[in-house]
């Protein structure tokens, strides 16, 4: 979700809850705008309302059960915004963040794969093989995605697409009993 044109949302958990955050925030930046006052509202400022409203809605015992990751520029200063927050109103900064199953796969590859220089392509390049990583390692996952970025120059959000992916190692056709003949 592109929430501003220096800011946009992923988010794993339940569709629902996400549409009632995507909702809360679309009231929050009407209401920014109503202010004209010209000063858009920052990355880290969505994050840290995010928090509120995730940290609000677990004492009221009626949690969203979602892991939202906010990613942004600074339109002011050009640095760079990463951050996630969690059903507890958890909330943490970092210049990698998974959510899901993506924490226990996909953060390594990250991590092995992060220069301080990495372009948009080639970052793409290493969300999309993490992508199909996880599509190979998880049964109930699809293959098609969309990848957001966000640069100086503003957000962009992919079309919905297919992750590459083949199926042609014997092992995968015929299972685990390819060249073994017993039958236990």
């Amino acid at each position: 979700m592109t929430v501003s044109n220096h800011c946009s949302l992923g988010f794993s958990g339940e569709y629902s809850d996400f549409q009632e955050i995507q909702s809360t925030l679309e009231e929050l930046m009407i209401a920014e705008y109503c202010m004209a006052d010209k000063i858009p509202m920052q990355p880290r400022a969505i994050h840290q309302y995010l928090a509120r409203v995730m940290y609000e809605k677990r004492n009221k015992q009626d949690p969203l059960y979602n892991q939202i990751v906010i990613g942004g520029v600074s339109p002011a200063t050009g640095e760079g915004y990463l951050g996630l927050v969690d059903l507890l109103g958890t909330n943490y900064e970092s210049e990698m963040i998974a959510t899901g199953y993506g924490t226990y796969i996909a953060l390594p590859l990250l991590r092995k794969a992060y220069r301080p220089d990495i372009t948009v392509a080639e970052g793409r390049k290493v969300i999309e093989d993490c992508l199909r990583v996880l599509f190979y390692r998880d049964a109930r996952s699809i293959d098609t995605v969309q990848i957001a970025s966000v640069t100086k120059d503003g957000a962009e959000t992919t079309e919905p697409f297919k992750l590459e992916s083949t199926w042609e190692f014997k092992k995968f056709k015929a299972g685990s009993r390819l060249v073994d003949e017993s039958t236990w």
